[in-house]
């Protein structure tokens, strides 16, 4: 299992606080997440990835790039590796293109379930596979899905909601067929303009709000809807989605189960709720037991 942090604002921030500093930082998770560690952020339009094996607690490298990053979007992993060796190819967040991905969570029986994958993905994304785990596996198959719903370059938010809720479906559909374990589906994808997330089987939190703001008076927002109440859909300053609430000085939601929360280019939040029509009491009894274990 694994720890997932990320944000999209519409100003630059600097990371080090959430990533290193902050009551519940990634590196403070990372102690018992210690199989490697990734950074995606963007520099103007470029994705930049920065990866490494080491626990991120104990690398002097993971806090000092966390000093010298400021962006509107990134994504943060620190890795309980399960399925895949420890090995660059295998940590994430995997990049293609534009799009940057990671997962928290693991496929059970995995293994059985590939061909799947494999058969499901158009030859050019099933060509691009260089790991071994079942999370860049996740990342192909949604690209395939949203190549099939729009421009993969440059898509609309809805489309790239509906290529996330219809990669959880395909892949929950795979392991009902075999009879294994419901999958752990937390995903987290930003093309910089646009970020998407999943809950699935695992607790997610996520905040568009704040008690306070150090960034209030160089926020181009005129309305500051970071420190009002939250709207279920429309216009946020920021969406910052993790696995674990990070700082206090965020208002932390869980994330409903079985859902898709993103923000579009705009920065106009959208939801879907109840993506799977056959959840069920097989993911419910999942999420209690799951849970109890590390991921």
């Amino acid at each position: 299992m694994c720890r997932i942090f990320g944000f999209r604002s519409r100003i630059s921030l600097a990371v080090h606080h959430s990533l290193v500093e902050a009551e519940n930082a990634l590196s403070v998770q990372s102690k018992a997440h210690p199989d490697g560690w990734g950074l995606g952020y963007f520099d103007g339009k470029d994705p930049q990835i920065i990866k490494a094996v080491n626990p991120a607690h104990s690398d002097a490298g993971f806090a000092h790039i966390s000093r010298l990053i400021s962006c509107q979007a990134l994504v943060a992993h620190v890795r309980k590796a399960t399925v895949g060796n420890l090995s660059i190819n295998n940590t994430h967040p995997f990049k293609h293109g534009r799009w940057i991905f990671a997962h928290n969570g693991d496929i059970e029986g995995f293994q059985h379930l590939r061909p799947f994958f494999l058969e499901e993905m158009t030859p050019h994304f099933r060509d691009l596979l260089q790991g071994t785990t079942d999370s860049e596996h996740c990342f192909y198959l949604f690209l395939t899905e949203l190549d099939r719903l729009d421009n993969i370059d440059d898509p609309g938010g809805e489309a790239v909601a509906e290529a996330l809720a219809e990669t959880m479906r395909r892949i929950n559909h795979w392991s009902t067929i075999l009879r294994t374990e419901p999958p752990i589906l937390n995903f987290l994808a930003t093309n910089g303009d646009i970020m998407g997330a999943t809950r699935l089987g695992r607790r997610l939190y996520f905040s568009t709000q704040k008690k306070a703001c150090s960034d209030y008076k160089v926020c181009p927002a005129a309305a500051k809807p970071c420190l009002g109440i939250r709207v279920e859909e429309g216009p946020v300053t920021h969406l910052s989605v993790s696995s674990e609430p990070i700082s206090k000085e965020d208002i932390w939601e869980e994330m409903p189960d079985n859902a898709v929360v993103l923000v579009d280019h705009k920065m106009i939040m959208h939801r879907i709720n109840g993506v799977l029509s056959e959840l069920g009491e097989r993911v419910r009894t999942r999420e209690k037991s799951g849970n109890q274990l590390a991921g």
